[in-house]
């Protein structure tokens, strides 16, 4: 590894860490979250779609969840997986559906929902 220190310290405390030219978790789950929040300002009561990439979707749904930073790795996420998350005043944000792949025809059966048996 060319930068022992810094792998150790992503693999053990990834919260502690700033990327090289970059931000720290928290400050992509603090600019992840302020997008979510202008969605919702300007799409009350409406249906949308957002596109990410998987760890700023991560860091949404460990704010949804209430998982610490230094364990957003317990979140997993397929490529081009689907999240369906909502709003209501009375309740914040859920999760209804995560890591999704249903909507890929060619997905192998495993994967096109692997959560489906815990939502």
């Amino acid at each position: 590894e060319t930068h022992p220190d810094f792998m150790q310290m992503w693999r053990n405390h990834p919260a502690r860490v700033r990327m090289p030219g970059g931000e720290t978790l928290a400050e992509l789950q603090e600019r992840a979250w302020a997008a979510m929040e202008r969605f919702l300002a300007a799409h009350e009561d409406e249906v949308i779609a957002a596109v990410s990439h998987n760890l700023a979707i991560i860091m949404i749904l460990c704010r949804i969840l209430g998982v610490e930073l230094d364990g957003f790795r317990a979140i997993r996420q397929h490529n081009a997986a689907m999240n369906i998350i909502e709003h209501s005043p009375e309740r914040g944000w859920s999760v209804v559906t995560m890591n999704s792949l249903a909507h890929l025809q060619d997905a192998p059966v495993s994967e096109r929902n692997p959560y489906q048996p815990y939502i």
